[in-house]
């Protein structure tokens, strides 16, 4: 019975795994909303007020309004960073793997953890 279980449990978290490891181009996040994807892009645009700690918005794809994916680092979650995300990632290609949702019409993702964002590209000069 203990090795059922066991076989059982390896099975559900080596799906889940494989779902978060699902990569899809940057074009198809609208059509994916609600699954756990990784994507990879440049980083065209950033938004962050310093003073009035609010969210950190990153845009990808393509500068802001026309970016095909938004990623949002909440206020309580950015201090967890040993980065500035609006400023380190700018120009840069990165990947970032979470959660598909659909936000005012527009693809998102929430990042939870610095460590669901991949850097690829050194920053440049």
């Amino acid at each position: 019975m203990k090795q059922m279980l066991l076989s059982f449990a390896i099975i559900i978290v080596s799906s889940t795994f494989t779902i978060a490891q699902q990569k899809i181009p940057i074009e198809e996040a609208a059509n994916r909303i609600g699954d756990t994807v990784t994507i990879c892009s440049k980083v065209f645009s950033t938004h962050y007020k310093d003073k009035s700690n609010e969210a950190t918005f990153i845009f990808l794809g393509a500068p802001q309004p026309n970016a095909p994916l938004m990623l949002v680092i909440n206020a309580d979650k950015r201090k967890f960073f040993d980065y500035r995300p609006e400023k380190d990632l700018l120009n840069r290609e990165i990947c970032v793997t979470g959660r598909l949702d659909l936000v005012k019409g527009k693809p998102q993702i929430t990042v939870w953890k610095q460590d669901e964002i991949k850097i690829h590209a050194p920053k440049p000069d």
